[in-house]
Parts: C-alpha cells; structure tokens; sequence
C-alpha cells in the first residue's frame, strides 16, 4: 500500500514538474537522443522526490532543488559520452602510424583505466601501467622480456579491444 502512494504521488509530481525536465534538457542543448536524456531526467526528478527534506529548505522551494538535482544528472551523464567520444576519436587517430606516437601519451592519460583494463590480458595492462608511468618503449619491451615489435603489436591489439569497447558503449 506505500509503495501505491508514492508510485501515485510520483507519477502526480512527474505530470506537474516534466517542464523542469524539458527546460533543463533545453538549457543543455540536447537535441539528439532527447527521449533517453527525457527518462535520465525523469530518474533525477525520482531522486529529488525521495531525497528532498523540506526541512532542510528554508524556503521550502523543491522546484530549485529538483532543477539542479536533474541538471547534475544531465551534465554527469554528457561527460560520459563525450568522455568516449573522445577516446573512440583518438584511438582512431591512433591506428595512423604518423599520429600514433604523437598522441600516443595523450590517449593513455585519457582512458579511464578501471573501467576498460578488465578487457585487457595481464601482459596488455603491465603495458599501459608502465606507459603511464612515463617509461618509453624501449624500456618496457625490455623489462616485459619482448622484442619492441612485440610490444608495438600488443599496444595495436590493446588499442583495438578498448575501441570496440566503446564502440559498443556508444551503440547502448
């Protein structure tokens, strides 16, 4: 029976603040993917509702707390996509062999490591936490026991895992 109530009186709040939705998404200039940028909204709103304390609001407005609890959302959510967008683009340069040694430190920095090292084997991570640490090439293909044409191959094999990795992202 609670759970009813605020199903119910959620789905009155939705019907009466969707135009805080609608202007933050305006506010941001979303025009594509607008319907699942609509229902992200929809879940802050959700967040806002069961979190507000009006006790806490001296000016007991929920309106100004429920517009930036949304507007977060948005926001958090566009730094993931144009997070990936930008790593997809670089690892595209990457696969030109003119570019991929001048944008080859700048990408390491970029990936966010937690999140795509689980694709990678054991050999592929060592790679790319040495990277990081600022060792060259050279260094790593000899304290990894590889030959540098080794080494050079499994960064083409790492870069093309994490490329379809966000590729998929991207898609979802």
């Amino acid at each position: 029976m609670e759970v009813k109530k605020i199903d119910n009186k959620f789905t009155n709040l939705l019907n009466e603040k969707a135009y805080l939705i609608k202007s933050v998404i305006k506010k941001l200039n979303i025009y594509e993917n607008y319907e699942e940028f609509y229902q992200i909204g929809t879940i802050a709103l959700y967040d806002a509702f069961i979190k507000y304390d009006a006790k806490k609001d001296k000016y007991q407005n929920f309106d100004v707390y429920a517009y930036y609890t949304i507007l977060n959302y948005l926001k958090n959510e566009l730094t993931k996509i144009n997070k990936y967008k930008k790593i997809e683009m670089c690892i595209d340069l990457y696969q030109n062999d003119y570019l991929a040694p001048i944008i080859e430190d700048d990408l390491i920095n970029r990936i966010e490591l937690e999140d795509l090292f689980r694709c990678l084997s054991n050999q592929q991570q060592q790679i790319f936490k040495l990277k990081r640490l600022g060792y060259k090439n050279e260094e790593i293909a000899k304290s990894l026991n590889l030959s540098l044409e080794q080494l050079k191959y499994q960064l083409k094999l790492s870069f093309h895992k994490i490329r379809d990795i966000v590729n998929k992202i991207n898609i979802n």
